[in-house]
């Protein structure tokens, strides 16, 4: 996990330098702008020999990079002769819906089955989530006709999904439509639509040295929030299933997780990640957003987490958690006195006394690591010592250069017209490695 401040150096101190790490298949959710992208596809298909694809309906990137974008229609997924597929029907409609904070579950629970039950619907005749959106917006003659089609069909998930909907009182159904209509307006946009109209890409291609970026512009994040939701629930469920479990695992690197809201399956995979194939990397900006999103259950991504990497924190929540996570420590407190009363009263007036005792204390207070040096980072470690130490800048690594130290990375186009800065061999740096990470690191 990756914890840091808005414009702490997430990417340039955690992001990239895994991407640029990671030799197996990864997904990444690249929602600001493509960055990740623009610095790291064309190194992980150059040298580490992925074959890079990227679902990027608003072409922020897949054209200045020279990649055709794919298409991925998620109904494609469901077997609807098979027995698990109302479980994955169930699997989009729970991510494309999100509750009200403080509402009723009822409606919510009830609009993700009816949007289930038209995606199965959409696997029988064919069709798409735009067909699906298109059913919802019928009047109400078009709707009982479109039910009464569903009554008709030879698959028995379909045809119970119809009475449910004909079994309700007109106002509960109204109230299930609405909040359904409400939960799939993502599917209004030509651009988000289109790009779940097919299928390009083979998701078992995930197990095979894949790469695949997910990629919006930081004004579609949170139009495109539920689209977002839906490949992320698509793509893990897609992982998990494949024949055989990767090795090394797909990396799955969820940039402004919080901006998801809470998903089940998210937080369900950090706790079997394990075994289904996936190393998750979340990014986050603090606990607090942790927290809010998934009440007493988001301390699950700590204690799942084989490590946490914290830099700029600025919030006490967050500090103060690290620091009780870290433990205690003892220290060695040396007293000296000299007092001329105690000392006549021994009868010695040179008398000097000494004394030591030891003193439990935090290993890190908050306060320490709110004000550790910008071009430093607090790293908790599962069933270790946390460490600090100096951030990596992955365009300062000499890993990461040829034999002439030109990149093999793509320099981002905002930096393109800054001077390039010589390699740097960070297990040799010695003693200048904090003076240069303080010049290009420094918060601000």
């Amino acid at each position: 996990m990756i914890v840091a401040p808005t414009r702490g150096g997430k990417a340039v101190s955690g992001a990239v330098p895994r991407l640029l790490d990671h030799p197996g298949s990864a997904v990444v959710l690249d929602v600001k702008g493509g960055e990740l992208a623009l610095i790291t596809a064309r190194y992980r298909q150059d040298v580490l020999g992925q074959n890079v694809v990227m679902i990027d309906p608003y072409d922020a990137v897949s054209s200045r990079l020279g990649v055709d974008p794919v298409r991925l229609n998620p109904v494609r997924s469901i077997d609807l002769d098979g027995d698990e597929a109302f479980d994955e029907a169930m699997l989009l409609s729970d991510a494309m819906t999100i509750g009200e904070r403080g509402g009723e579950a009822f409606w919510t629970d009830e609009a993700a089955t009816l949007i289930a039950g038209l995606s199965l619907f959409q696997v029988q005749t064919g069709g798409t989530l735009h067909d699906l959106r298109a059913d919802l917006n019928r009047d109400r003659e078009g709707f009982d006709a479109l039910l009464e089609e569903m009554q008709a069909s030879p698959y028995e998930l379909v045809r119970s999904a119809a009475a449910r909907m004909m079994n309700k009182a007109e106002k509960e159904r109204s109230g299930v439509i609405s909040t359904a209509q409400r939960n799939t307006h993502f599917l209004e946009s030509a651009k988000l639509s289109a790009s779940l109209s097919a299928s390009d890409f083979n998701l078992q291609d995930l197990g095979r040295n894949t790469t695949l970026y997910i990629v919006l512009p930081v004004r579609r994040l949170h139009s495109a929030r539920r689209w977002l939701r839906l490949l992320i629930a698509l793509l893990i469920h897609a992982i998990a299933n494949l024949p055989e479990r990767p090795e090394p695992p797909v990396l799955f690197l969820l940039e402004e997780m919080a901006a998801l809201e809470r998903l089940g399956i998210v937080e369900r995979s950090f706790g079997l990640m394990a075994g289904l194939g996936l190393q998750m990397l979340a990014v986050v900006q603090d606990f607090s957003q942790l927290r809010d999103l998934y009440g007493e259950r988001w301390q699950t991504f700590i204690a799942n987490a084989a490590s946490v990497q914290c830099f700029g924190t600025n919030d006490s929540f967050t500090a103060r958690y690290l620091s009780e996570l870290s433990g205690q420590t003892t220290v060695e407190r040396l007293t000296y006195e000299s007092a001329e009363i105690r000392a006549s009263l021994l009868g010695d007036p040179d008398y000097r006394g000494a004394g030591d005792a030891v003193h439990a204390r935090p290993l890190i207070r908050p306060e320490e690591l709110m004000a550790l040096h910008p071009a430093t980072q607090f790293i908790k470690l599962a069933a270790a010592h946390p460490v600090v130490a100096f951030r990596p800048a992955y365009f300062l690594d000499a890993r990461y250069r040829n034999a002439r130290g030109m990149p093999l990375f793509d320099i981002h186009p905002d930096h393109e017209h800054r001077a390039l800065p010589a390699p740097v061999n960070f297990e040799r740096a010695g003693a200048r490695l904090g003076e240069m990470l303080d010049m290009y690191l420094r918060v601000g």
